[in-house]
């Protein structure tokens, strides 16, 4: 039986062998976009960047005090995953370092 050739592009695409850099997952988000693509509050993400638990760069022109604020994809997944419990044979979440925002 032959396969589509919707569904053959389909799967090709899934594969991730011919996506373009914009068809990948951004590395680099605006606040906004982080709030909306993680579900976190801005007043959160603001915090974590005052913290230095998540990694941003301000892109500006030189003399000027407002620019853009970028986030890191990587080290926000990487901070939430620091929050993903393990479960252990007996149906309790192993302890773990839950972070310093909430404590």
């Amino acid at each position: 039986m032959k396969t589509p050739a919707l569904t053959r592009a389909a799967a090709h695409s899934a594969s991730g062998a011919d996506l373009t850099p914009h068809d990948q997952a951004p590395e680099w988000l605006k606040v906004g976009d982080a709030v909306r693509r993680f579900s976190i509050g801005r007043t959160s993400i603001y915090e974590l960047i005052r913290n230095g638990s998540i990694k941003t760069a301000l892109i500006r022109k030189r003399g000027n005090t407002l620019g853009c604020r970028l986030i890191s994809t990587d080290s926000l997944r990487a901070y939430i995953e620091r929050f993903v419990e393990a479960r252990g044979g007996n149906g309790e979440p192993s302890t773990h370092d839950k972070g310093e925002m909430y404590e």
